[in-house]
């Protein structure tokens, strides 16, 4: 498409001259699945009950899985919830010891 890009300055409200610029690539849309586990084992402490009264960290896992291109070109903010404004809660990917619940991937 073609695109009319100028500047303003803030402060004084000079405004440049427009630059026509035609972007004819599309970009390829990247394909990603999610997945949840508890690692190599069931996910047997995602009960906040269950964890107090064993002693065990939670074991629950999230991660984002790449089906075309590759990870290290992304990054991964991982939210807890469906919020995700502010700062991300982790970045990275798979995000661990995970309580039972909701966690939104925000991909950048």
């Amino acid at each position: 498409g073609d695109y009319a890009i100028e500047v303003i300055d803030n402060v004084t409200g000079c405004t440049s001259i427009p630059v026509s610029d035609e972007v004819m690539e599309v970009p390829t849309r990247p394909d990603f699945e999610s997945s949840a586990s508890g690692g190599n084992i069931n996910n047997t402490v995602c009960d906040p009950a269950l964890a107090i009264n064993s002693g065990s960290a939670y074991n629950g896992q999230v991660q984002v899985d790449i089906v075309s291109g590759t990870l290290a070109d992304y990054t991964i903010e991982w939210y807890i919830g469906t919020d995700t404004t502010g700062a991300a809660d982790f970045g990275g990917n798979p995000y661990q010891n995970l309580q039972g619940g909701t966690y939104t991937a925000h991909i950048v």
